[in-house]
This record gives C-alpha cells, sequence and structure tokens, in this order.
C-alpha cells in the first residue's frame, strides 16, 4: 500500500503527525486545511514533513461502451437528447417498413381462395378434423347441460339456508369448459357466419340418439340448425317386441333433415329392455316377426339418395359416442342381406 501524505491524516483524523497534544504548527495547519484544502495543503505543511503524491500501481481498465456513453452524455447533455431522437428516428423507420404495421385496415380475408378459407374454418369448426368420423353428439352436451343447472339449482339453496343462517353465501367458480369447437368467429360478419357454418355442416357428423320408440322425438343443443346437417348419425335403441309392436313414422323425421346427403344408423339395446330384447335379437333367423318388420319399414322409408350405413363398420376405430350397447354386426348384416335388396332396387330404379 502506497505511503499517504501526512496531511491525509490531518484532514480525516485531525490528529498531529509529531504525537504532540495539537501543538500551535498543527492547529494553524488543520486551520488553514479547513478552509482550502487543495491551496494550502502544500503551503501550511511543517518543515518536517514532505508531501509524496500518491501514485498507484494498478493497471487502468478499459472503459465499457455503456460507461463512457454515460460519460460522454453526463458531459455533453445535448449528445443525450440527440441519442434519444436516433433512437425514436430509427424506430419510425423499422415500423414504415414492416407490412401493415402503420395502416388501419383490416386484413383482407375474403380476397383469399375459398380453398385456403375452407382451410382456416376446418382448423376451427371441425371436431377432431385429422380423423375420419368427426362426430358432434347431442347427448353428452345435454347430460351436460342439465348437471350444471342441477348444480346451480342446489347452490341457490344453499345459499338461501346460509342467508337464513347469516352465513354469507357460496360463489361459483368460474369454470369454463374446452369448447367442442370454436364459434366465435360466427359473429364477425354475415359471409363469414355462412361461410364457416357451411363447413360445420358439411364434415362434422351429428349424433342423435332415439330412446322412445315408437315415437321418433329427440332433444338437440341450442343452436343446431338441423336444415343445414348433412352427416348424421342415429342410435335406434330397440326395446323388446311388446313395447315395439307400433308403427315408426320415419316420414316425418326423415323430413326434419332436407340437406342429409349420409345416415348411418347404428341399433343398440335399450339399456331398460336389454334383458328382454338380447334373446329376440341374437340371430336373424330367429328374429320376432315385430323388429324384422321395423327394420323394414327403416330400410323402406330411408331417402334412395342418402349414402347408407348401418351398424359399427370394421374399419371405425373413432369414438361413436353411442349411449348403449351395439347389436351384433353379423345380425345386422343377415337383416341387410334379407331386406337390403328391395332397397338397393329402389335406387336403381332413380
Amino acid at each position: 500500500m502506497p505511503q499517504l501524505p501526512p496531511w491525509w491524516y490531518l484532514c480525516r483524523d485531525m490528529a498531529c503527525p509529531c504525537n504532540l497534544n495539537r501543538c500551535l504548527q498543527c492547529e494553524e495547519l488543520i486551520m488553514a486545511l479547513r478552509r482550502n484544502p487543495q491551496r494550502n495543503c502544500q503551503e501550511r505543511l511543517p518543515p518536517s514533513f514532505v508531501a509524496i503524491p500518491y501514485q498507484s500501481n494498478d493497471i487502468p481498465l478499459k472503459e465499457t461502451t455503456a460507461i463512457a456513453r454515460e460519460r460522454q452524455s453526463s458531459a455533453h447533455p445535448s449528445t443525450k437528447r440527440y441519442a434519444i431522437k436516433s433512437r425514436r428516428r430509427r424506430e419510425r423507420t423499422l415500423a414504415r417498413q414492416l407490412p401493415g404495421a402503420a395502416s388501419d385496415k383490416p386484413f383482407p380475408f375474403f380476397e383469399l381462395p375459398r380453398e385456403i378459407r375452407d382451410q382456416v374454418y376446418a382448423s376451427l369448426v371441425i371436431r377432431q378434423p385429422g380423423t375420419k368420423h368427426s362426430i358432434i353428439a347431442a347427448a353428452p352436451l345435454l347430460e351436460h347441460r342439465k348437471k350444471r343447472f342441477a348444480v346451480q339449482a342446489n347452490r341457490e339453496r344453499e345459499n338461501q339456508r346460509r342467508l337464513l343462517a347469516g352465513k354469507r353465501p357460496v360463489q361459483a367458480r368460474l369454470v369454463e369448459p374446452e369448447p367442442i369447437v370454436d364459434l366465435n368467429l360466427l359473429q364477425a360478419s354475415q359471409q363469414l357466419n355462412f361461410e364457416a357454418k357451411d363447413c360445420l355442416y358439411t364434415h362434422n357428423w351429428f349424433a342423435l340418439v332415439l330412446n322412445r320408440l315408437p315415437l321418433t322425438t329427440f332433444e338437440t343443443p341450442y343452436g343446431w340448425d338441423l336444415s343445414r346437417i348433412t352427416r348424421l348419425q342415429v342410435e335406434v335403441q330397440i326395446k323388446d317386441a311388446a313395447h315395439m309392436n307400433s308403427y315408426v313414422d320415419w316420414t316425418a323425421f326423415f323430413t326434419s333433415f332436407p340437406s342429409l346427403r349420409f345416415l348411418r344408423v347404428i341399433p343398440t339395446f335399450h339399456p331398460r329392455y336389454h334383458d328382454w330384447v338380447l334373446p329376440e335379437l341374437s340371430e336373424w333367423s330367429e328374429t320376432h316377426y315385430v323388429h324384422k318388420a321395423f327394420f323394414r319399414e327403416l330400410l323402406a322409408t330411408v331417402p334412395s339418395h342418402l349414402n347408407l350405413e348401418l351398424g359399427i363398420q370394421s374399419d371405425t376405430a373413432d369414438d361413436l359416442h353411442l349411449q348403449a350397447k351395439p347389436i351384433s354386426g353379423t345380425l345386422i348384416k343377415d337383416m341387410y342381406a334379407e331386406l337390403g335388396l328391395s332397397r338397393v332396387a329402389s335406387i336403381a330404379r332413380c
């Protein structure tokens, strides 16, 4: 460590360098240092002390760019203002170079070809676009709605009891379920609504359940446009012969779907009548005549222009959202081999 000058000790510790208790010479020197340390430090030093300038042996380090810039800006205030103006000028230039950054006009989406627009719609309004059968089933949606309403009713009754007891009501947790398809774009414009709905009802299969036969009434979620559905899956829950011995008005059922092009009919066992109907539908040769008449009326009433599928196809690996156990595929094949000839003949005549 280098030796410090004696006046440094006088300024810091106010002590006497000659180990005396404030001699007169030291008192004068201290007073001079207090008045002007830089001017009088060399003039008022005692003759017995020599001021040795401090020499550092450290290697000077090169200042970084940020430190040099800060020193330069602090030394010259106009330089800092010039740097700010330069940075703003570069930002404006970059903003003008970006496409559409300086323009408030929307993207011309409808100037794109219809094929590209359909690809955009398919990624939003088609459920599972990579699968063969993208099915939107009505039964799970209706069941979820009923559960939600039941939970809401129970919460309201619980809150009434809590208010009577002087307690705070229970607040519901806001949990938004993941939507099956994204329909927010339908509210953008009229043309976008029409084109997106066309893609929605053309590429998705809509699944219904008929569990009140001989009535063909069914429930659908709010917003379904039955007149635009082109692909329909119908799960027909078969009851025993005593409850199926009645006429089914299939013509009124198909009238509700004027745009239908593809139809898949999957017969299943009704859960409530499974034990009674299973012996009657084990083999087609031993099937009850009531069930044979039921399938005959169904095949005769299906419009001839529809592409009909009966039962579950062997190459179908997707979830069909069935609510009951399906009937054997062998019985369906035997039934169509006997009763489907009339349908093939009617299609050939058309």
